[in-house]
């Protein structure tokens, strides 16, 4: 007897066919077998292949890079047009106060004329005939001013009308 087989008895032997034992178990091994093949053959179909999951794996990085870059860009584009912003608001507070500056600006010419011996010249051109000239001369309510105006060909005085403090226009 060999060492790796177990003692038995002839009487045990004599009760067991064993070419129906070893058909059994061959038949098992080969129900095995398939089995094995087919759930291996699902499995294969289930499991995730390399390449599908290294294309997966780059496109999702690809995405997440180009998704940082959006929000970089958006956040600078937002803080470049906050600037901007400000930048109109400051040009509109100037304006306005250029605006002030220049009404108070208006008032003191406008003093200042009343004031002085201010002369108004206009100057008519005719058709055919020599330019005309007319000058005034305007007296100032605090101080002496000289009265009459003259011409190029013709004297002229035009009075200055009551209420009217100057003729000045921007």
């Amino acid at each position: 007897k060999k060492a790796g087989q177990l003692p038995t008895t002839e009487l045990q032997d004599e009760g067991v066919d064993l070419h129906k034992i070893l058909a059994f178990y061959r038949s098992r091994v080969e129900a095995h077998e398939k089995d094995r093949f087919f759930y291996e053959a699902k499995m294969e179909k289930l499991r995730v292949k390399q390449s599908e999951a290294h294309q997966i794996e780059w496109e999702l990085k690809k995405r997440t890079e180009e998704s940082i870059e959006l929000q970089n860009a958006l956040g600078s584009c937002q803080g470049a047009l906050g600037q901007e912003r400000g930048t109109i608001e400051e040009m509109k507070d100037g304006g306005e106060g250029l605006k002030v500056k220049q009404n108070v600006n208006k008032q003191k010419i406008l003093e200042l004329l009343e004031n002085s011996n201010s002369v108004e010249q206009h100057v008519y051109y005719q058709k055919g005939e020599n330019p005309e000239k007319i000058q005034q001369y305007y007296l100032g309510t605090k101080g002496p001013g000289i009265k009459g105006g003259t011409s190029s060909q013709a004297e002229a005085v035009k009075p200055r009308p009551a209420g009217v403090k100057s003729t000045l226009s921007y």
